[in-house]
C-alpha cells in the first residue's frame, strides 16, 4: 500500500447503475474502499454522513444535481473543498472544460481508459499526500 494504513476511499457518482457498479468492482479490485451515490444531491448526504472521500469521481450529466452543481457546492464548504474531483462523462466538451473551470481536478471522457482511470486517481490522491492503493496503473485492461 505505499506506505498508506488504510485503503484509499473513493465516492463514486453516476446516476447508470451498470457504470456505478462496474466502476465500484474495479475499484475494489485494485483496492480501493468505494462508496456510491446516484446523483449530485446524494452525493452531498454521504458526504455529511461520512466518512469524508480521499477522492471524488463524478459523472457531469445527472438528474436532481449534475456534476457542476456538485462541484460548485461542496467548493462552498470548507471541509470539502479540498477533496480532489475527478469528472468522467460522455457528456460535451464544454461541459467538461466548465468543470475544471469550476475546480474539477481532471476530466476524463466515457468510454474511460480504465488505466488512465487509474492513474488520474493515484495523481489526484497523491496531490492530497496520500499514498494510492492501487498499484495496477500498467496493466492492459480496457475501458469502462
Amino acid at each position: 500500500m505505499c506506505g498508506s494504513t488504510r485503503p484509499l476511499h473513493i465516492l463514486v457518482i453516476d446516476d447508470d447503475s451498470a457504470v456505478r457498479d462496474a466502476v465500484r468492482g474495479l475499484l475494489a479490485s485494485e483496492g480501493y474502499e468505494v462508496n456510491l451515490a446516484i446523483d449530485g444531491r446524494d452525493a452531498l448526504s454521504r458526504l455529511q454522513a461520512g466518512p469524508r472521500p480521499d477522492v471524488i469521481l463524478s459523472d457531469l450529466m445527472m438528474p436532481v444535481m449534475n456534476g457542476l452543481q456538485f462541484i460548485r457546492e461542496i467548493r462552498e464548504h470548507a471541509q470539502w473543498r479540498s477533496i480532489p474531483v475527478v469528472v468522467f462523462s460522455a457528456s460535451a466538451i464544454d461541459g467538461a472544460w466548465n468543470a475544471r473551470a469550476i475546480g474539477a481536478f481532471a476530466v476524463l471522457m466515457k468510454p474511460v481508459d480504465v488505466d488512465r482511470l487509474l492513474e488520474m486517481l493515484s495523481t489526484a490522491a497523491s496531490s492530497q499526500n496520500l499514498a494510492p492503493v492501487g498499484a495496477a496503473i500498467g496493466s492492459t485492461r480496457g475501458r469502462a
